[in-house]
């Protein structure tokens, strides 16, 4: 399918190409452009056989079909289903489905610089572990946050910044079954990471202000029953990517106070 010609550019998707989607003002930011599509008219010309971007995108709505659908009376690609075309440059191609009251979001990838060849809409996904082994999964995100700092102008390296009130000082040694609560100073700039959790129906530990002497003095990775493997994950990956302080919310607010 040649994009050069104007005769060959798809009247419903414009191939896909910065180069023949209607401009709109303001102008496309950061190689980003949105624009909308009648899915009946994606589905008819993916039927004809005219353009294999149209194709595509009918083929990956069908398929995710059935995972949308709650049940067989709840059909969701309909005549008047919209398609919000997000193209992104490098990016994933990404599609919200609206429908009144409703919209779900995909994104494709090809996973080649030859399967990207055609359509670059289509970014390349990045690398993802095939199996859940740790060292792997975490040199792929070493990986990741090395082309963020380098490639990615909008995310600029990790600096510095004011630590939190209180934060868990995992120190310097990797091996070490202990790490403690420190409390800060507004001249305490360092990186920090931050764990998102769900807390759930089980007890977890918390710092109260009668435990926060014992806190401040150690908390042992091993010992203590009630410190989830969710904390001891996160504290061995601060410490595989050099980072010396981590953030957890029932550890390093007190939940005694108001």
């Amino acid at each position: 399918m040649a994009t050069g010609d104007e005769k060959s550019v798809c009247p419903v998707c414009f191939n896909l190409d910065f180069d023949h989607i209607p401009q709109k003002e303001p102008p496309c930011v950061l190689d980003s452009h949105y624009f909308n599509i009648p899915f009946l008219k994606v589905k008819a010309s993916s039927k004809s056989e005219s353009c294999l971007p149209c194709s595509i995108i009918c083929a990956g709505l069908e398929c995710m079909q059935e995972q949308w659908e709650d049940s067989e009376d709840d059909q969701f690609l309909l005549e008047d289903t919209l398609l919000l075309i997000n193209l992104r440059r490098g990016h994933s191609l990404r599609i919200t489905c609206s429908n009144p009251g409703d919209e779900k979001i995909l994104e494709f990838y090809t996973l080649s610089e030859k399967d990207n060849a055609s359509i670059f809409a289509i970014g390349i996904s990045r690398a993802v572990a095939t199996e859940l082994d740790l060292d792997r999964c975490l040199e792929l995100a070493r990986e990741w946050m090395k082309k963020c700092d380098t490639e990615h102008n909008l995310c600029g390296r990790p600096i510095s910044s004011r630590l939190p009130t209180r934060v868990i000082d995992v120190g310097p040694d990797a091996t070490s079954d202990t790490v403690y609560l420190r409390e800060t100073t507004e001249s305490n700039r360092d990186l920090y990471m931050s764990l998102s959790h769900c807390w759930g129906k089980e007890q977890i530990i918390t710092t109260t202000t009668s435990t926060l002497l014992a806190r401040k003095a150690s908390i042992n990775l091993s010992e203590l029953s009630e410190l989830s493997e969710n904390f001891r994950d996160a504290v061995m990956i601060a410490r595989y990517f050099g980072i010396r302080y981590l953030w957890i919310d029932s550890l390093c607010l007190y939940l005694d106070r108001h």
